[in-house]
């Protein structure tokens, strides 16, 4: 089977964590056996006024990867058209891909510009095309956008469609009501051979970590005065590790605080593991989440979270492996507190979500869509 999986959301040597959910995807596909070509798209700022550079790589999962790279000072406008984008790609695809191989199926991942772009070449080729949805912001952009009619085309005539979570199902069905038989929930995978479980031994200190690009909807904020309360009463001297970087760390680093934060940068997968494996529990607030990969890097390491009830994290958090909390000092100060006293089985945790986002699992059902359309 012979997909051409398109992508604006991919990484590059520039920004290699730019869309690595939507790798890992192409990954776990690619090992159960399709013959998948990814054409990623990087449209980024130059002073030129429009150039278009083409690569071609075999990538270290020896999948035959095509970048179309984009440069002009006019980029927005380039990444907002699909029209545009769709004419550079259909021309490409034309002399580079369909000289070797026939495409039968076009995958495209998230709805704006991939999937509208994917959408017109599908009419073009005369092939079948589904979509994979990452985007928080897809009702908003099918709203107020001057192409969301395109993005409602997309998935009116998409043959299938798939969400990474049962809350970003909800939305997309709010968009397109008539799409909801076809709309299947395929969440991110998590590497099982980087995160992982050890046991995690005793020691004289609390430690929290959270990870984050700390930009909003992050309110690192907020567990920083939770933890500041509970310091208080926790017994044990409260030590919080801030993984990624962010303008809204800046004001917490001016701050006195009563225990200690490590500001740690961002930090190779290698070593999130690491840090994960040596802490006591994973917090992370936020106001939206439409799956929320670091939380299940955490419960893949056996780590219990201590999250937001928000967006798609409840679907993550049972009571065997975390708990929710409401956006607010008192709610996150109760549910930390609360944490410290339960016996978590560390093991367990990273067991049961192991099962659930492994690469395996993750391209099977992908094939078994592709089978079924």
């Amino acid at each position: 089977m012979n997909v051409l999986f398109l992508s604006f959301w991919y990484p590059t040597k520039e920004n290699p964590l730019k869309g690595i959910f939507v790798k890992e995807h192409a990954k776990s596909i690619s090992k159960t056996g399709a013959d998948i070509t990814v054409l990623a798209f990087d449209v980024v700022y130059s002073k030129s006024f429009f150039k278009l550079d083409y690569e071609v790589i075999m990538d270290e999962d020896s999948i035959e990867t095509h970048y179309i790279h984009v440069h002009s000072r006019f980029y927005k406008w380039v990444y907002s058209i699909p029209y545009l984008t769709s004419y550079i790609a259909g021309k490409y695809i034309s002399k580079n891909i369909q000289t070797k191989k026939k495409i039968e199926l076009i995958h495209s991942n998230v709805l704006f510009p991939a999937a509208c772009v994917g959408y017109l070449l599908s009419k073009r080729l005369n092939t079948k095309h589904i979509i994979t949805e990452h985007w928080s912001k897809v009702d908003r952009f099918t709203q107020k956008h001057l192409f969301g009619y395109l993005g409602k085309n997309a998935l009116k005539n998409a043959r299938a469609i798939t969400t990474v979570s049962e809350y970003l199902k909800g939305i997309v069905v709010s968009i397109s009501p008539e799409s909801t038989s076809k709309i299947t929930v395929v969440p991110n995978v998590i590497d099982e051979s980087v995160f992982y479980y050890t046991m995690k031994g005793t020691h004289s200190e609390l430690v929290f970590t959270a990870i984050a690009t700390w930009s909003s909807p992050k309110n690192p904020g907020l567990l920083v005065d939770a933890l500041e309360r509970v310091q208080l009463t926790a017994g044990k001297p409260i030590v919080l590790n801030f993984v990624g970087n962010g303008p809204l760390l800046d004001s917490i680093k001016e701050r006195n605080h009563s225990f200690q934060i490590n500001y740690l940068g961002t930090k190779k997968h290698e070593e999130i593991n690491e840090i994960l494996q040596k802490s006591d529990f994973f917090l992370h607030a936020s106001s939206i989440e439409t799956f929320s990969i670091v939380i299940a890097e955490a419960l893949m390491t056996g780590t219990p979270v201590i999250a937001s009830n928000a967006g798609a994290i409840p679907e993550l958090i049972n009571p065997e492996n975390g708990l929710l909390a409401e956006n607010s000092i008192e709610s996150w100060v109760e549910n930390i507190t609360k944490a410290l006293f339960i016996a978590y089985n560390h093991e367990k945790i990273s067991t049961e979500n192991s099962e659930k986002f492994n690469s395996d699992r993750i391209g099977y059902l992908f094939m078994k869509l592709y089978g079924e359309i």
